[in-house]
């Protein structure tokens, strides 16, 4: 018999390849595994609401606020500029006498990117405020008195094409 061949067969199982081998591909699989588990629980999707039930009642509310800045008549128009931050509101139509208004920036995607601007009253329907940081992306904007929110605006500004975007009630084009 081959001497070389004896050796072979006489070595330690943890000496051989195939073991190895055979253990190291599964292992690496679950390593993988379980680190995409932990990369799902810490980036996971917060745009799924979690009380459905109160979400849908609030939805009368939302339409009632909708319609009534439709009765009024009102749309705006927001003009950002992303250097300095300022954010410039002029208002259509009659706004009821507010001098304080709140306009929400919503990231589609990322809570932590949203922001709310209180806008100061110029005079003539028009508001002035200051963003807290530049954005950079696509957000959805929503402008409604601070005070009492009577009635909303809507509407969507990609920061990509441009810095000014209209708002009108939801639903009103």
């Amino acid at each position: 018999m081959n001497t070389a061949a004896k050796d072979k067969d006489t070595k330690p199982w943890y000496r051989q390849f195939w073991p190895w081998f055979l253990i190291v591909l599964p292992s690496v699989v679950v390593v993988a595994a379980l680190y995409t588990v932990y990369l799902a629980f810490q980036h996971a999707d917060a745009v799924v609401v979690d009380d459905y039930y109160t979400e849908g009642r609030a939805i009368n509310v939302s339409l009632a606020l909708d319609d009534r800045a439709r009765e009024l008549g009102l749309s705006a128009t927001v003009t950002v500029d992303r250097i300095t931050g300022e954010v410039l509101v002029a208002v259509e139509g009659d706004p009821a006498s507010t001098t304080e208004m709140d306009l929400h920036f919503f990231h589609p995607a990322r809570p932590d990117l949203d922001q709310t601007v209180m806008l100061k009253g110029s005079g003539d329907a028009r508001f002035r405020g200051d963003l807290d940081s530049a954005p950079a992306t696509r957000y959805r904007l929503r402008l409604q008195p601070h005070d009492t929110p009577q009635w909303r605006l809507d509407g969507q500004l990609d920061f990509r094409q441009g810095e000014q975007v209209t708002l009108v009630p939801f639903g009103g084009g």
